[in-house]
């Protein structure tokens, strides 16, 4: 088994989750990350459109506060529970677009890029970047299929 098998869904269920209408349940409020100074995440359960909780999907939203915007660092990640155990669904990775973001069997990736499950795609809107979050927040939304968010900027 690949590592990426062990912490993702498979594409096509990637996509599913992300494709369902859904909304966070609770108000996302930033809060430290003990384990990696700098880094802020927010989290929610998610629910469909009627309220009903989507069993095991849950959105959790992470960055670190940049000294410059060149070096910025923002995840927004849809997961689903399997076993038990959380699995990366749908995510957006925002870095800056000189910057390796991610290695894979296709070779690396550089600057903003999106999972769906287990496969990487670069980002190539330029509204994606280091230099404005609300519009990163509002290209995972429409990806995600997740109704807008209230949540302050992390920066």
């Amino acid at each position: 088994m690949q590592p990426a098998t062990r912490t993702c869904i498979a594409e096509d269920e990637g996509r599913l989750v992300a494709a369902t209408p859904k909304r966070a349940l609770d108000a996302l409020v930033w809060e430290p990350r003990p384990n990696h100074a700098g880094n802020v995440f927010c989290h929610s359960v998610i629910v469909d459109r009627a309220g009903v909780t989507i069993p095991g999907v849950t959105v959790v939203l992470e960055a670190r506060s940049p000294l410059f915007v060149q070096s910025c660092f923002y995840l927004f990640t849809l997961y689903k529970a399997v076993s038990g155990q959380r699995r990366r669904a749908y995510q957006l990775e925002v870095v800056p677009r000189e910057r390796r973001s991610h290695n894979g069997p296709d070779g690396p990736l550089y600057g903003p890029h999106e999972h769906f499950g287990e496969t990487a795609f670069p980002v190539c809107d330029p509204a994606v970047s280091c230099s404005d979050w609300s519009n990163c927040l509002a290209y995972f939304l429409r990806q995600a299929n997740l109704e807008p968010l209230t949540v302050s900027s992390p920066c």
